[in-house]
């Protein structure tokens, strides 16, 4: 995993480069929300999604000594992440070398651009190649994730087998070290949390979330109105296609995507990716 230095963190760095993520050369848009006379709630980072990202991102960060809230609008905790398959994308780990694959970060990097038809972004797939095998690392020592010794797989697109998958077959096996880590490290995920609002200031800087606690899904309107201060950063991790949602149709058909898994993989985030 890529290592976040704890000085750099807390000195603000991290937050620049989220303003940055999320906009910073825009004033609120017409419509904007005003921002509240007063914050119920701060916290350094507020993470949005509580799969296999947003759980990392939590102990990452709790690790580097910044304060945590992790935002989960479903009634338990993993979202989708939680009953996928527990396959991990391993470049250069034992099961590769003992069953004597061949295999390189720029191996992977090749394949990724070429599955994306070279729309991805390079540097962006660079960053994952370079750290396939580090995360898997990560998940073994940080968390004790255990996956199949003996086994590994290959996902079409992919030129060699490279993924490992866990013990007991889903990504729970991961989930649960992660939740059971963050609980250690005294963090326990917000279920039932809607983010109804990303608030902004007048240089488009993010500022903190406008949610509603005790929301019942997908029942709108429901839950408490609540206003949360993020002093360093906004972290949105909520997940990959959901039914329906324009920002992905416009590439994935709706007939490509796993009806098993819409309900839990809304992406509702993703409504406030146009605005930064």
């Amino acid at each position: 995993m890529v290592e976040l230095n704890r000085r750099t963190f807390l000195s603000g760095s991290v937050a620049a480069g989220a303003a940055a993520l999320f906009g910073t050369e825009a004033a609120h848009a017409a419509g904007a929300v005003k921002l509240p006379a007063k914050w119920d709630e701060t916290a350094d980072v507020v993470i949005v999604g509580s799969g296999f990202a947003g759980l990392a991102a939590a102990i990452e960060a709790k690790k580097a000594g910044a304060s945590v809230v992790v935002l989960e609008k479903m009634a338990t905790v993993g979202g989708n992440s939680i009953i996928n398959g527990g396959i991990l994308t391993a470049t250069g780990c034992p099961q590769q070398k003992k069953h004597g694959i061949k295999d390189s970060p720029e191996l992977l990097a090749h394949d990724m651009l070429v599955a994306g038809l070279y729309l991805n972004n390079p540097e962006k797939v660079k960053l994952v190649a370079d750290n396939a095998l580090s995360n898997y690392e990560w998940t073994v020592n940080e968390l004790g994730v255990e996956y199949n010794p003996d086994a590994i797989g290959q996902e079409g697109g992919h030129s060699v087998p490279r993924y490992v998958f866990t013990k007991n077959g889903s990504g729970s096996g991961i989930v649960s070290k992660e939740v059971e880590k963050l609980e250690k490290l005294g963090v326990k995920v917000r279920t039932r949390t809607y983010v109804k609002h990303v608030l902004r200031d007048d240089t488009g800087r993010v500022l903190g979330l406008e949610v509603l606690e005790g929301y019942r899904f997908p029942k709108t309107g429901t839950g408490k109105t609540k206003f949360i201060r993020a002093k360093k950063a906004v972290i949105l991790c909520y997940g990959g296609p959901a039914d329906a949602h324009p920002l992905f149709l416009r590439v994935i058909p709706r007939s490509a995507l796993n009806p098993v898994v819409l309900n839990l993989r809304t992406a509702d985030a993703a409504r406030f990716t146009p605005e930064f």
